[in-house]
């Protein structure tokens, strides 16, 4: 069996996407190679990106995208389908277009992070095997969750599907409750003037993969994105102790089912009111801490694993009922 080189988008390299593929490689790299960048044809690293691709095709390697876009760079450089290629998807913020549908049929495999995204893509007529399989964490970074924190945490980038609008006029509307934004460039946003006019509300900047030590002063995770390719940082806090308050998407189902924490997920359009009430929800020690370590299974061996596993049954036309329609 060739070994599988990872290829990722550029602002994935610091990032959760990045650090996910970048653990995979480090845990397996008998199988998984180190991942490498396939940028934008208009950008200033294209010559390398240009010959790194030219040399994957040579080799007919077996290539694993971290995403649609390192996909859809490597198809307009590469116009031979000799390679077998992988997908992980992470999602799609609205209507999916015809030249995306087109990108994800040039896949021979594709992972996604739930079953819900699995019969989306099967409802665009995707034919290929698609297979869901939830994220990971690094458990060595989520060993001493707390319990004693007061902060709504809020994670993730400033990108419209987070409805990062509404989480600010929620901040706005109650002035009693502290909050605490972990995130990446939200000083380049327009949003960024408005947040810093509210005196409950942190912002803290960080360029690494998030640890239990970033979330010991949180008590809650509040997510309020209208669409979420995991997110991983659900697992991540999860692991650190903190109670989730979620919408229904990404992997909100199938991951706060095996923590118990069904009764958190909000329901479409968001109701402040019920936002309120599930951040008021008691949740006991013990529950917080077994949901704790449920989450922590969620590894990168575990991960790694099973995304081996898969790609090496399907690759060789075996069947083990995940990809059936």
């Amino acid at each position: 069996m060739k070994k599988v080189q990872i290829l990722i988008d550029s602002s994935h390299k610091k990032w959760v996407l990045g650090g996910l593929f970048t653990e995979v490689s480090h845990y397996d790299p008998e199988f998984f190679l180190k991942p490498q960048i396939i940028s934008n044809v208009k950008s200033f690293r294209f010559t390398i990106t240009f010959f790194r691709v030219l040399k994957l095709v040579c080799q007919r390697r077996l290539l694993l995208f971290s995403s649609i876009t390192p996909l859809e760079n490597f198809l307009k450089i590469s116009k031979f389908n000799t390679n077998k290629k992988i997908l992980w998807f992470t999602h799609m913020y609205g209507e999916m277009s015809e030249k995306t549908i087109f990108i994800l049929d040039k896949a021979d495999l594709i992972f996604v992070h739930s079953s819900q995204d699995r019969e989306f893509l099967i409802s665009k007529g995707i034919s290929c095997p698609i297979i869901p399989l939830i994220g990971a964490i690094n458990p060595k970074l989520f060993l001493n969750p707390n319990y004693d924190g007061k902060k709504v945490a809020f994670i993730g980038s400033a990108t419209k599907r987070k409805n990062v609008d509404v989480f600010l006029q929620f901040v706005s509307e109650n002035p009693k409750l502290q909050f605490k934004v972990i995130g990446r460039n939200w000083k380049r946003h327009d949003i960024w003037e408005t947040l810093t006019k509210y005196k409950n509300l942190e912002y803290f900047e960080i360029n690494r993969q998030i640890n239990a030590e970033d979330l010991k002063d949180c008590s809650h995770h509040l997510i309020l994105s209208s669409k979420e390719g995991g997110p991983i940082s659900l697992i991540e806090s999860v692991a650190s102790g903190l109670i989730p308050v979620m919408t229904k998407t990404g992997i909100a189902l199938d991951f706060l089912y095996e923590c118990d924490y069904l009764n958190q997920i909000l329901d479409f359009p968001i109701n402040f009111s019920e936002v309120r009430r599930k951040l008021e929800k008691v949740y006991s020690i013990d529950h917080r801490s077994l949901a704790a370590k449920k989450a922590l299974e969620y590894s990168i061996s575990r991960f790694s694993f099973k995304l081996k596993v898969e790609i090496m049954n399907n690759l060789h036309g075996k069947n083990n009922g995940l990809n059936q329609s």
